[in-house]
């Protein structure tokens, strides 16, 4: 810590305060060999047996520790006597202090947090990346939380200092809110509510769009002759539907799929998300839930249902960042809005297809992307 010091303001402290000073008061006498506590230094001080030799002697390693101790509570443990200063070198001590507490002091890094699903690894490590590579610092990653709210809970902390997100999630799991149909409002709606409640920034950069579908098999007889769920509704075979978890637990899961009065032929099935694509292969289900930009709908096996009455929430890719952060870091919000564009529905099904049929590693797929749009 002492190397914090400004050099200049040392060599005004060995002018204005020679240390040869210290040894004129209360018995300290010149060639004494006593220890003192010094105020002006915060440490002991020791004298050698030659009054002249204004060099201090080494100090005892086992007082090396002593330094950050108030010099009253070593005087009064030790019996030393207490040497303050006089008062012009008071002042001066307390511009040294100042300097020394500004220079030492340390910038929090940047950290950026995402949730554990494929897409939100992939989004993150595409902030983390670009912003090392234009602000020129080292950017700390909080990847993989254990769900949105978590995420959410750890920016307003101050524990993250940005996340990607979504607009109708914001609005319907972090406001508790009812979303509208159209993709402007919803947005607008978690901008002005993020900033009013949370202090917090939605920068519109990443750009597409990842709401709830349905997906059939493309080759399934019924696809020949529907193009929307309302057209499904027409199947007189009815369906055997299967949705993730997380689609129930929606407010505009299966309350706003059933608005559509879907002929059924069993009970609709909840199930890992993961299972939904194998079990729609096989035939054990005839319809899933899906999200737009799922890896596997880069192949053409599958069709997806146009929500044509917008029942399932629009949810925009945002960014949710700390306005105190884009007020101090220069540079920040101007390194985001350079993604403005670079990310549609068909880039990120891409992106997350290389994860997880790929088996590429999220960085790798990151960094290639950066590269391929010209970012770095």
């Amino acid at each position: 810590m002492l190397f914090c010091f400004p050099f200049p303001v040392l060599l005004l402290l060995r002018r204005f305060y020679p240390r040869h000073r210290a040894i004129l008061n209360k018995g300290c006498q010149p060639g004494s060999g006593d220890w003192f506590v010094h105020t002006c230094y915060f440490k002991p001080c020791y004298f050698d047996k030659d009054p002249m030799n204004l060099n201090r002697s080494p100090r005892p390693a086992h007082l090396a520790g002593l330094a950050a101790v108030p010099p009253q509570v070593i005087a009064r443990l030790t019996g030393l006597p207490l040497f303050p200063p006089s008062r012009p070198l008071w002042l001066l001590m307390s511009l040294t202090a100042s300097l020394f507490l500004a220079g030492c002091k340390t910038e929090k890094p940047l950290v950026i947090g995402s949730t554990n699903s494929t897409e939100q690894l992939v989004l993150g490590e595409i902030l983390a990346q670009h912003l090392e590579h234009r602000l020129g610092k080292k950017i700390e990653r909080r990847l993989g939380i254990n769900g949105g709210n978590a995420a959410y809970q750890q920016l307003q902390s101050g524990d993250l200092s940005l996340y990607p997100e979504y607009s109708g999630d914001i609005v319907t799991n972090i406001l508790k809110e009812p979303a509208a149909a159209d993709p402007n409002q919803v947005l607008e709606r978690a901008r002005g509510e993020m900033r009013r409640v949370a202090q917090l920034e939605l920068l519109d950069v990443l750009g597409f769009d990842n709401p709830v579908v349905m997906v059939v098999r493309h080759l399934s007889p019924q696809s020949a002759v529907i193009d929307t769920l309302e057209d499904a509704a027409k199947i007189k075979e009815g369906w055997k539907i299967g949705v993730s978890y997380e689609f129930q637990q929606r407010a505009d899961g299966v309350s706003a799929l059933t608005t559509y009065k879907l002929p059924m032929r069993a009970a609709i099935r909840g199930m890992d998300s993961s299972l939904l694509y194998p079990s729609l292969e096989r035939g054990d289900l005839t319809m899933v839930s899906a999200r737009a930009t799922d890896a596997a709908l880069t192949s053409a096996d599958w069709l997806i249902l146009k929500d044509s009455r917008n029942r399932f929430t629009p949810e925009r890719a945002v960014v949710l960042v700390r306005q105190d952060l884009l007020m101090k870091q220069a540079g920040l919000q101007a390194a985001l809005t350079e993604l403005t564009g670079k990310l549609s529905v068909e880039k990120m099904r891409q992106l997350n297809a290389q994860v997880e049929i790929g088996h590429r590693q999220a960085n790798e797929v990151a960094t290639e992307f950066l590269q391929g749009a010209g970012l770095k």
